[in-house]
């Protein structure tokens, strides 16, 4: 398990803050319910509510997360119900601030 973490860790683009938001995921004609684990402007990792490795057979995705925000996204790996994604349009400084609260300026980061 320590030996993924470092290699998923490895692959994230920026910084990262812990902070689940019910998300959903659109791909092909389809709309998954997820959470995301954590999130970055440049990305993020989700959780879907069913084995989405088996499912998503392209390699982007859309992601629409609070407030009606989305983003087109690359998906960099997927491991059974997780993905990590990268945004194609980094979420910008504000808007990233406004979906963390007050985890943004904390320390708790990965």
């Amino acid at each position: 398990m320590i030996g993924n973490r470092r290699y998923s860790d490895n692959r994230k683009s920026g910084r990262r803050f812990s902070k689940q938001i019910a998300c959903e995921v659109q791909f092909e004609n389809h709309t998954l319910g997820a959470v995301t684990i954590d999130l970055g402007a440049h990305g993020a990792c989700i959780e879907a509510s069913l084995n989405i490795h088996r499912l998503v057979r392209q390699a982007e995705i859309r992601i629409i997360l609070a407030n009606s925000m989305s983003r087109n996204a690359r998906i960099v790996w997927s491991s059974g119900t997780r993905m990590g994604l990268n945004f194609t349009v980094p979420i910008r400084r504000t808007q990233l601030e406004a979906l963390l609260g007050s985890e943004f300026g904390s320390a708790n980061h990965r």
